[in-house]
């Protein structure tokens, strides 16, 4: 594998990998290898997390440390799990996985080195080990995760925390094959753009796949008559700059927690309207002038 690629694993949406990978390989340089599977997108770029983390279309990013198929894990007591995950501790890429969790989270209380100083008596670094384990097998994900946290407790000294941790390590077992890595994003990016939220509030990525679907082209005109909180809107606005949006709801509060939103995300592009969209009435006139600022409201018509 080339030295310089660092493999991300980012969680989807069900059903919604493909698009995924089409932002991934559209937006992103080096692109080695692009692969989608139930949830998930893996990927090996030179590109760091800074540049990664802007995609809209994932909700957790994680850097791969070990991933490997076709191991026999079913068969595998407890006490051999915890054999089998010691043998793989040397096979991990720690160095980069530190490196780029470290640019993530900010951390700077610790070189690469002084965290992975096995000869420390204590590390300074709070961590927790979460599992996620598909099949049949003879340990839980909870005893999985309790083993594998025990052997880095004793590799490295890090401290458990499992409220209050700097660093999450995920163990995913899925049938017969394992996968470690460091999870880079401390709260899923489909919240990144919404302040306000209502009890029907769609994620964020789920309205960036949306639009891919709907294939937005630049000078178009969109309109959201359900807006809601505005997630929408927000997100064609951000990533399609060359498109000018209109988004209404019949809901009073909807439009306020629209407005809060659009205001915290600095948007001009979208004009908001409260009332007008009910099912008895029409938009009759759109006027805009080349700057995208409104000379005129819209004016509603009755259906009938």
């Amino acid at each position: 594998m080339n030295q310089d690629l660092i493999v991300y694993d980012c969680t989807v949406v069900t059903g919604l990998e493909r698009l995924a990978q089409k932002e991934i390989e559209q937006k992103l340089s080096s692109i080695e290898r692009c692969e989608i599977s139930c949830g998930h997108v893996v990927f090996e770029t030179k590109n760091r997390f800074p540049i990664v983390s802007k995609l809209c279309s994932v909700d957790n990013i994680y850097v791969i440390l070990y991933d490997q198929s076709g191991v026999d894990l079913r068969s595998k007591t407890l006490q051999c799990l915890e054999t089998f995950l010691i043998s793989l501790l040397d096979q991990c890429d720690w160095c980069r996985g530190i490196d780029v969790w470290k640019e993530a989270a900010h951390y700077d209380i610790e070189t690469v080195e002084g965290i992975l100083d096995s000869k420390a008596k204590q590390n300074l670094l709070s961590f927790r080990v979460t599992c996620n384990r598909t099949g049949d097998h003879k340990f839980t994900s909870q005893e999985a995760a309790s083993c594998f946290g025990g052997i880095i407790n004793e590799k490295f000294r890090w401290q458990v925390s499992l409220k209050k941790f700097d660093l999450e390590l995920l163990l995913t077992i899925k049938n017969d094959s394992i996968r470690i890595g460091i999870c880079l994003t401390k709260e899923t990016l489909h919240k990144r753009h919404i302040v306000s939220y209502g009890l029907t509030t769609l994620r964020g990525t789920i309205a960036f796949n949306l639009i891919q679907i709907a294939d937005i082209q630049p000078g178009d005109i969109v309109c959201d008559p359900l807006c809601g909180t505005g997630v929408i809107p927000i997100e064609c606005s951000i990533n399609w700059q060359r498109t000018f949006f209109l988004a209404g709801d019949i809901n009073d509060i909807a439009v306020s927690k629209s407005e809060t939103n659009f205001n915290a995300n600095k948007l001009e592009r979208i004009y908001l309207s409260v009332g007008v969209w009910g099912p008895n009435k029409t938009i009759r006139k759109f006027i805009l002038n080349s700057f995208w600022k409104w000379h005129d409201a819209v004016e509603p018509e009755s259906a009938g």
